[in-house]
């Protein structure tokens, strides 16, 4: 039974593994087998080079339509309402921090510069954390934001 893990999910709880990372590869397919057909195109943008998660491009090769029918829901949500999308992947970068999600932070500091965010509104919305999910965890998701920062600055 082949299993799907990921040597880092985190640098602060590197021993602990999300159970659903764990999963024989036969459950995740069965988790993602029904997935409308429509969202075939979407695969295509999926498979782009600015894909930054070796990770993330693994299971979507894997799992094409599962993971084109993922990035419909989120732009569908984001375009849903009234907030402007850099304030939505503001958000999203500070639902990240508080889940802990490493590649979810780098994901969301990304995007969140590309919907036109500056690095002082990235720490200010992770600065606005501390007193919900504490300091050690607001640290944590700082550090992962300035990976993505400093990479920029220096590309």
């Amino acid at each position: 039974m082949r299993h799907i893990r990921f040597s880092r999910i985190n640098r602060v709880k590197r021993s602990h593994h999300h159970p659903l990372l764990q999963l024989p590869t036969h459950h995740l397919q069965q988790t993602f087998i029904k997935v409308s057909a429509s969202c075939r195109t979407m695969s295509i943008a999926m498979s782009e080079p600015n894909i930054p998660s070796r990770h993330y491009q693994e299971l979507a090769n894997l799992f094409p339509e599962a993971m084109a029918a993922l990035e419909n829901l989120g732009s569908t949500l984001r375009s849903s309402g009234p907030l402007d999308e850099k304030t939505s992947h503001l958000i999203q970068l500070a639902g990240a921090a508080a889940a802990q999600s490493e590649g979810s932070v780098h994901s969301h500091t990304r995007r969140a510069l590309e919907a036109g965010a500056t690095r002082e509104e990235i720490y200010h919305a992770l600065l606005l954390l501390v007193s919900t999910i504490g300091f050690p965890k607001v640290t944590a998701a700082f550090s992962w934001s300035k990976d993505v920062l400093d990479k920029q600055d220096k590309g």
